[in-house]
């Protein structure tokens, strides 16, 4: 084994690469499209959702923070890479 302390190891394991750029900001609905906040989840709850970035539609892990008759406000990652928007209710489904 190394000479390396262990806890040197799992900061380095842990740590951002300064060069990995930060995920892209998604599409998110307008106001007037989402509409009024009609529930807040706490704790919010794990979905499955599609999400619209500049360069493409994605399918991720996330957990629904709000919601609308229409709309759901989606939060995923942590930190800096943490990320929200709303989308429409059908593009996300309840995972267990």
């Amino acid at each position: 084994m190394s000479d390396v302390p262990a806890t040197l190891i799992i900061v380095s394991v842990n740590s951002r690469r300064a060069d990995r750029p930060l995920p892209e900001e998604p599409y998110s609905l307008s106001l007037e499209a989402h509409g009024v906040t009609r529930a807040t989840y706490s704790p919010p709850l794990p979905v499955r959702v599609f999400v619209q970035l500049p360069t493409r539609q994605v399918r991720l892990d996330a957990v629904a923070v709000q919601a609308s008759d229409d709309a759901v406000l989606v939060q995923w990652g942590r930190g800096p890479t943490e990320r929200q928007c709303w989308v429409w209710r059908a593009a996300v489904k309840h995972r267990r």
